[in-house]
């Protein structure tokens, strides 16, 4: 692997890793609001919170 390939990557991490813990936050408390969300209801929403990570992750 090329160092500008590893630096890449590694921003690529240093950019998703917060991103990943603020899904998780705001999918724990959202579900704490919805417990009986409809499993579709849950993965409409977990296709926003990933939306910008999987950006990252695809378009650098």
């Amino acid at each position: 692997m090329k160092p500008s390939t590893v630096s890449s990557h590694a921003q690529q991490r240093e950019q998703f890793l917060p991103l990943a813990a603020q899904a998780y936050e705001a999918f724990e408390t959202w579900y704490d609001q919805h417990p009986d969300a409809a499993f579709a209801e849950i993965e409409a929403l977990r296709q926003a919170l990933m939306g910008r990570g999987l950006e990252i992750l695809i378009n650098q």
